[in-house]
């Protein structure tokens, strides 16, 4: 990875939901390395990647925080902006506007004498001090959402700190130092932090009434047999199934049925398929295409049964997790009920 900002990169895309959940002010008189890390690297990306953007860090800080946090933003200069104008903000002025002013006074510096380039780019990239604070607004408030979005325990006072520090020359760390500081959280905190969670949140399932416990540690409660003379026996056996997948906060994460998608996966069937988005379709696959979990798992109902699965890591998607939805060591809960079963050919 380019020495650039780890944390900007992922905050100015957006999640999938926005809580404010392990968000909080903080104390003023105890750092939280974390939080302040985070501040730093923030500020370091947008220092690289908007050099010649003059923020109104008066605007910036307190929208930003109140974002993260969850609070009414305050309105500063009557700027009035609702979440659902900020995707079309941020993408005219970033994708175009900025883009065309940046350039077009590059092309005037050929024949300009001036003694700082990148203040005289500061000074052509906004029009008025209106459209600075309101863009300022803009970009803070989709940044301050998409820290409410993710999964990073910080304290708003540092973050805030970490970026005014490092904005006035004055950061206790650099920026390498602060990715020091989020890698290890990414990859060794939170990771064990999950695993230990997991463990105890199977432990507390398995004690529930009707739920047992396999000798791999897959957790299971049977809510239907189905058919005992129609199961699955052999791995290449091809299941048809419906199903929907949880994590331990009650997040769905995936799911067959149109009302119990994420709402991410439903805007996509909308845009992709507009005549039958909402269409329920089970899906197909041979069991030994599947994590281990469900290959144990299934064998354990006959067709037209039901089955609720809670997975440990290692029977699911193990130390590295999946694709940025699925965390390293994360237990899964699946409720699944077997369609149809066609036995293997050979």
């Amino acid at each position: 990875m380019k020495k650039i900002s780890i944390i900007l990169a992922a905050l100015l895309c957006a999640g999938v939901s926005a809580t404010a959940q392990n968000k909080e002010w903080g104390n003023e008189a105890e750092m939280d390395t974390l939080s302040y890390a985070s501040g730093v690297n923030v500020a370091f990306g947008m220092n690289k990647q908007f050099e010649y953007i003059p923020f109104d860090y008066n605007v910036f800080d307190k929208a930003v925080s109140n974002a993260a946090l969850g609070v009414a933003t305050l309105e500063e200069d009557s700027l009035t902006i609702t979440a659902d104008e900020l995707p079309k903000i941020i993408n005219e002025y970033f994708g175009k506007t900025y883009v065309d002013r940046v350039k077009a006074g590059q092309a005037d510096l050929d024949s300009l004498k001036v003694w700082s380039k990148t203040m005289y780019l500061q000074s052509r990239v906004f029009e008025t001090e209106h459209e600075r604070a309101y863009v300022t607004k803009a970009f803070a408030m989709n940044l301050g959402n998409n820290i409410a979005k993710s999964d990073l325990p910080v304290q708003m006072y540092w973050v805030l700190q970490g970026m005014r520090d490092y904005r006035e020359g004055k950061a206790i760390m650099d920026n390498d130092k602060a990715q020091y500081y989020i890698r290890r959280y990414y990859e060794i905190d939170r990771p064990m932090a999950i695993k230990n969670k997991s463990a105890a949140w199977l432990n507390e399932m398995a004690q529930q009434k009707g739920v047992k416990v396999l000798p791999s540690g897959l957790v299971y409660k049977i809510e239907k047999k189905g058919d005992k003379k129609l199961m699955p026996v052999s791995d290449k056996d091809n299941v048809t199934v419906h199903y929907k997948g949880t994590k331990q906060s009650g997040e769905t994460f995936d799911a067959t049925r149109y009302a119990e998608m994420p709402e991410a996966r439903k805007a996509q069937l909308k845009q992709f398929r507009p005549d039958s988005y909402d269409k329920d379709e089970p899906i197909s696959f041979e069991l030994n295409r599947v994590i281990s979990g469900w290959t144990e798992g299934l064998k354990l109902i006959g067709k037209g049964g039901k089955i609720t699965l809670w997975i440990p890591y290692n029977l699911a998607y193990g130390e590295r997790g999946a694709g940025g939805v699925i965390a390293p060591y994360e237990a899964l809960r699946f409720d699944i009920e077997l369609v149809d079963v066609k036995p293997a050919t050979e």
